[in-house]
């Protein structure tokens, strides 16, 4: 029993200084981020189409992330849970430290989807996280994601 005890200890020490160097790479959390950011996007998009009205991301003015409303300027529910649909990149400890450096739109101030779900503007964001970024690109019209800079690559699938 003692035996197992240690090992147990040793295996918690281990993991308490492995677990936060995963993380503090920035192929790991960064492109999660936008990973995460892209596949939300798209999630807003399927809701614009599904619910047969508009949808609009809206980006933090400080970066720190970002949440989906309706045309009233209401939040929507997350796609997991009953909380709003709404990103803080300062809430997550596994995203502590990403922004959103810079956001560019064609228009407006928010990523907007239309009733159809196609994006009414093309967007450029730049997620950045210890001195790297990465760039999410979202096409207008189709609304197709696209992610440079990432360790790995990223496919829009469209789902």
């Amino acid at each position: 029993m003692l035996e197992l005890l240690i090992v147990l200890v040793v295996l918690a020490l281990v993991s308490s200084l492995a677990v936060p160097a995963w993380f503090e790479r920035s192929e790991v959390t960064l492109d999660n981020a936008c990973r995460l950011l892209a596949r939300d996007l798209r999630e807003a998009q399927n809701r614009a189409a599904w619910r047969g009205q508009p949808l609009q991301v809206v980006f933090d003015g400080d970066g720190d992330g970002y949440e989906v409303l309706d045309r009233d300027g209401r939040p929507v529910p997350a796609p997991v849970g009953g909380d709003d649909f709404t990103r803080r990149y300062s809430r997550d400890a596994i995203f502590r430290g990403v922004a959103i450096a810079r956001l560019e739109l064609e228009s407006g101030s928010a990523l907007e989807f239309d009733a159809h779900g196609f994006a009414a503007q093309g967007a450029e964001i730049v997620v950045t996280f210890q001195g790297e970024a990465r760039v999410v690109r979202v096409e207008r019209g189709s609304g197709q994601v696209r992610i440079q800079g990432m360790a790995t690559s990223f496919v829009d699938l469209g789902d």
